[in-house]
């Protein structure tokens, strides 16, 4: 009888223990959700700031494009002017001064063309994307740790109240066998927690 009390005693001690485990797990994952939430407003704001300066530095390119083509226009007006009065001399074509300005012109008109900004747009929702993705992952995991926390407990409750009512079925006699079976399963059960923590 001393030693059904002192096992009793025991599982007092042990369902305590696993309590307290719980509360822990349940308040670090509390905690962690709560930093991965600050975490993930602090980049979606600097996400949004990004869009917003690459919008701003998109206008500015678009502007100065504006002006360089109008500048362009006005430019090779008054170079057709100046070029009927001017002779042509034959350039080598190997001169610095051969240069095909109308290249320059082409390259800096497609510099920053639309689809600059539809990448930028689609990266920065891309990254969101993943932002999200990753922070469901890790609610889905934290989820899976509590649920089988949460089994472990039921089983160990299970196997308290099975050893329970073995007890009193069997009028507080306990044999040998059993004692010994039910404290292998009793050290596996709280290894296996153990670990699972």
């Amino acid at each position: 009888m001393p030693d059904l009390r002192r096992k009793i005693s025991e599982f007092d001690a042990e369902k305590t223990e696993l309590k307290h485990r719980i509360a822990e797990a349940l308040k670090m994952t509390e905690e962690e959700r709560t930093r991965r939430d600050a975490e993930n407003a602090k980049h979606k704001a600097r996400i949004e700031e990004l869009e917003s300066e690459f919008r701003d530095r998109i206008m500015k390119v678009e502007q100065k494009q504006t002006l360089n083509d109008n500048s362009s226009n006005n430019n090779s007006s008054n170079f057709n002017l100046v070029a009927d009065q001017v002779p042509m001399f034959p350039l080598e074509s190997d001169s610095p001064s051969s240069i095909n300005y109308n290249n320059v012109t082409e390259v800096s008109e497609t510099a920053c063309s639309e689809k600059v900004t539809y990448s930028i747009d689609e990266v920065s929702q891309h990254l969101a994307q993943l932002c999200d993705k990753a922070i469901d992952a890790e609610d889905r995991a934290n989820r899976a740790n509590q649920e089988e926390i949460l089994c472990w407990c039921l089983y160990w409750k299970d196997f308290r109240d099975q050893l329970i009512e073995i007890i009193r079925s069997n009028s507080g006699k306990f044999g040998e066998k059993k004692v010994r079976r039910s404290q292998e399963l009793g050290l596996k059960v709280r290894d296996v927690l153990r670990d699972s923590f």
